[in-house]
């Protein structure tokens, strides 16, 4: 472990300046890339693949989950901007890498593959990224996917040009091995809700809620509510919590609700959520 740490620190001090580390994500390129994915495989990585036109979409997706990601140990968030080669043929290309000195074939070739006339377009490649795709691309790497799991949000295509929205992106990354939660959740007592809807509400796992949020997580508010939405449930069924979402919704969007009151809400329907989600699949 303090092996990794120490290598994970001289990586960094390589390859990330201030300005490189955006939300929390490291920028890497065609001569960082190779050192990153070397680490371990016990790293997860999720690549975002943007080009000039698509960098501001999915942006507050990009930022929540950068949020979240820095809470699970061994994923990190990684910014690949991508860009075309100019617009300069080929041969120019090779002619212009042999100068001065002469060069093999395989040489010139490497040189432009490594993105001399465009960024990053041999990583690109690897995972089967074009332009011709819709941007920004999302990757996932870990030990299940070695040579990259593409997310498809499966929005219409007029949607899409919005950018992938975070719950759908969250879902994914918990579907593939990631333990991200929500925003504003807490992802071991969402695992406790998924387990009570699948053994049918017992009082054990209410049990277990109230300990935990006593014992572990004293300071934080947030846990208390997760025992309490779990009573409601098991006494009114699993359909409540979708209405309290929507009931919820329509308090936080009227003018008259204080500030504070919205900061409030906005944390109890992100819970109430993960209720009303489990109680639809």
């Amino acid at each position: 472990t303090s092996l990794v740490a120490v290598l994970l620190a001289a990586f960094w001090a390589q390859v990330a300046t201030a300005e490189e580390i955006r939300h929390g994500a490291i920028k890497l390129d065609s001569l960082t890339f190779d050192k990153a994915m070397a680490l371990g495989s016990h790293i997860s990585w999720l690549l975002r693949f943007a080009d000039y036109y698509s960098l501001g979409r999915a942006e507050t997706t990009w930022q929540e989950i950068s949020g979240q990601a820095v809470l699970v140990k061994n994923f990190f968030l990684a910014d690949l901007p991508c860009h075309p080669k100019s617009g300069a043929s080929d041969e120019d290309d090779k002619n212009e890498a042999a100068s001065p000195e002469r060069v093999s074939n395989e040489e010139v070739d490497e040189t432009i593959a490594r993105g001399k006339d465009g960024v990053n377009l041999d990583i690109m490649e690897r995972f089967n990224i074009t332009f011709e795709d819709k941007m920004p691309v999302f990757v996932l790497i870990n030990e299940a996917n070695p040579r990259g799991l593409k997310f498809d949000n499966g929005l219409l295509e007029e949607d899409r040009m919005s950018g992938a929205r975070a719950p759908e992106l969250l879902k994914w990354l918990g579907e593939n091995g990631v333990p991200i939660a929500p925003s504003g959740t807490l992802q071991e007592f969402n695992e406790l809700v998924r387990q009570f809807h699948q053994e049918g509400f017992p009082s054990a796992l209410i049990d277990k809620a109230k300990q935990l949020a006593e014992e572990s997580y004293k300071d934080d508010r947030k846990a208390a509510l997760y025992a309490h939405y779990m009573q409601k449930v098991q006494e009114k069924g699993e359909g409540w919590a979708m209405k309290e979402v929507v009931r919820q919704y329509k308090v936080l969007t009227s003018p008259s609700t204080s500030q504070a009151k919205t900061a409030e809400l906005f944390v109890k329907t992100n819970i109430l959520q993960v209720f009303a989600k489990k109680g639809n699949t």
